[in-house]
């Protein structure tokens, strides 16, 4: 099968080698030099000089495969007029591990429910998001001069057909404006109304009024995405397409053009219509999607592979340390239940990144769980009272990041966002609100103190055996109770795991 390579230009450009890990630098990096159409199976071009495609969204797929979604005003059989969204799906695996080589993609096809495409009342180019949820392509998009819908697509992604047509979201205060840019992770969107006026809420609260946006430049963008995409949650700093040029700024002051990028583009005499970015773990392993013309004309999809965006930000002297950030990390309960016989810490981890609830798949996820063997510890002493965070091993929580409620079992497409706690300086959760809504219980290994200690005889011989006993926390209580409620037989198939995302 035919490979689709990004030209490179040695260990100079973006120190993509990992003989040759990136480092901070001010030297302006040139994009242009490794950027590259996507292709077709036949080695053609995706994109033709004939029509427009904009605002591509590469996503990771449950098997490594790449999903691409853009907006195109290309015509198709089931009867396309003006703009609609389109998709692919590359042929191979995307290999992480081998970044500079991207699959070739089937031929787009229009995204269509009962064989009638969106076409969607909207002049011209509108705006959307895309995010892979429980295997579904989720996608949020202005239906009409005002309002925004959701719906999702379903495997196959490459036959384009959708579970049901867009829906208005949920939200009645700010579901009549239009999209500019949403976080599936914790299902905020930013808007702008008709007054320009830009808000952040949330799209399936029907009563939430938002907050307002300072950031006037994102009133006009054609889309916006997360500066730094290895970083989780609704980011403060956005990257986004403005007048045809690459922008940088935050929900609460107007940014300047983000000289270290947009000048690589700039000398091509490209202008863009968007940026989206797909993480992929490893730091020299992410890509940047985007569609640019020359002046107007119609816009080819195009693609970078570089090392991790934010180390793009430090080859600028002038912004290097600019952008800021909240963490916000999911938290979620594994489905079905499982018994005490995980696999060792390894398995668990396995299944908290294989599970059918896992809210994404672009992200990695430890389970919160402890052995006596030390593959993964919280505290040596009681609350790691004597030596603080060094007491931690392979923990799964960081100082200062908060983490967010998901799934619950109920609704698990979308994260609800609640916070249920900021990590303190040991690294330990208090659980301020619970991890779910529903009664459940998660194996943790815990000492019945629940102090973060590890109880050295119910861990279910390191949670590899069905003999003897396991601790279990639960998971819709508050406080100490969210990390010890008892300690069942490792048989009993009846308890979950504490899933939590990583940076």
């Amino acid at each position: 099968m035919k490979k689709f390579q990004v030209a490179l230009v040695g260990c100079a450009l973006f120190s993509l080698l990992i003989a040759c890990a990136p480092k901070p630098s001010d030297e302006i990096v040139d994009l242009s030099k490794a950027r590259a159409r996507l292709s077709l199976v036949d080695g053609s071009p995706i994109s033709s000089d004939d029509y427009d495609d904009v605002n591509p969204i590469l996503i990771r797929g449950p098997n490594e495969q790449l999903i691409l979604v853009f907006e195109s005003n290309r015509p198709c059989d089931e009867g396309c007029s003006g703009y609609n969204l389109f998709v692919a799906e590359s042929v191979e695996a995307f290999d992480p591990l081998d970044p500079f080589y991207i699959p070739a993609f089937t031929d787009p096809q229009p995204l269509t429910f009962s064989s009638t495409p969106l076409n969607p009342p909207v002049s011209g180019r509108f705006n959307f998001q895309a995010a892979l949820q429980q295997n579904n392509v989720v996608l949020l998009l202005d239906i009409d001069s005002f309002g925004i819908g959701i719906t999702s697509l379903p495997a196959p992604y490459s036959s384009g057909v959708l579970s049901a047509p867009p829906s208005p979201v949920m939200n009645t205060m700010h579901g009549t404006d239009r999209l500019v840019y949403a976080d599936f992770r914790t299902s905020r969107m930013i808007t702008r109304d008709t007054l320009g006026d830009l808000y952040i809420s949330r799209y399936n609260d029907m009563t939430d009024p938002g907050v307002p946006v300072y950031n006037d430049e994102l009133a006009i963008t054609a889309g916006a995405t997360g500066v730094v995409p290895g970083i989780s949650g609704f980011t403060d700093a956005l990257l986004y397409e403005y007048d045809g040029y690459l922008a940088y700024g935050t929900h609460d002051f107007v940014g300047d053009y983000m000289s270290a990028v947009n000048d690589a583009l700039d000398r091509e005499e490209m202008e863009l219509s968007y940026v989206s970015s797909m993480k992929q773990y490893l730091y020299f392993a992410d890509l940047m999607v985007f569609s640019g013309g020359f002046y107007g004309d119609q816009h080819d999809l195009y693609v970078v592979t570089s090392h991790t965006l934010d180390q793009l930000w430090y080859q600028s002297a002038e912004y290097g340390n600019d952008f800021t950030y909240t963490d916000l990390f999911n938290i979620y309960l594994t489905n079905p239940v499982v018994s005490g016989n995980l696999g060792g810490i390894d398995g668990a981890d396995t299944i908290c990144n294989t599970d059918s609830l896992q809210p994404d798949i672009n992200v990695y996820y430890k389970a919160m769980l402890v052995d006596t063997a030390g593959n993964r510890t919280a505290c040596t002493t009681p609350n790691c009272g004597s030596a603080g965070s060094d007491e931690n091993v392979d923990w799964v929580f960081s100082a200062g990041a908060t983490y967010i409620r998901t799934g619950d079992g109920t609704n698990p497409a979308y994260a609800d966002g609640v916070p249920i706690d900021t990590a303190d300086a040991n690294n330990l959760l208090g659980f301020s609100s619970p991890a779910s809504i529903l009664p459940l219980t998660a194996w943790t290994g815990f000492d019945a103190a629940a102090d973060w200690t590890t109880d050295a005889a119910q861990t279910c011989s390191d949670w590899g055996n069905t003999g003897g006993n396991g601790t279990v926390g639960n998971a819709n209580a508050t406080g100490t109770a969210g990390i010890y409620g008892g300690s069942p037989a490792c048989t009993a198939p009846t308890h979950r795991l504490y899933c939590v995302e990583q940076p």
